[in-house]
């Protein structure tokens, strides 16, 4: 019996720590300063979402980029569409 109850106790304990891990919380680019690619290695910055520009259209395109240490990565996908008052 007793050998039951650690195997139990050891089960829990694994499914507890990988529910945790599961459960983290991701990187959000949408906090972070969002460009748009204007030319092959030129970025602009973009603004506030929906008040100067939205991504409309097609989900395999890149709409904004972020600045990481490694280099641009996608983070909106779509179009970029500027809204001019």
């Amino acid at each position: 019996m007793k050998k039951m109850k650690m195997i139990l106790l050891a089960v829990v304990i694994i499914t507890a720590v990988t529910g945790a891990f599961a459960a983290k919380k991701k990187f959000d680019c949408y906090n972070q300063q969002q460009y748009y690619r204007q030319a092959e290695g030129v970025y602009v910055a973009t603004g506030q979402y929906g008040v100067n520009y939205y991504c409309n259209g097609a989900i395999t395109t890149s709409c904004t980029f972020i600045l990481t240490p490694n280099g641009w990565e996608a983070c909106r996908t779509g179009t970029y569409s500027p809204i001019t008052p």
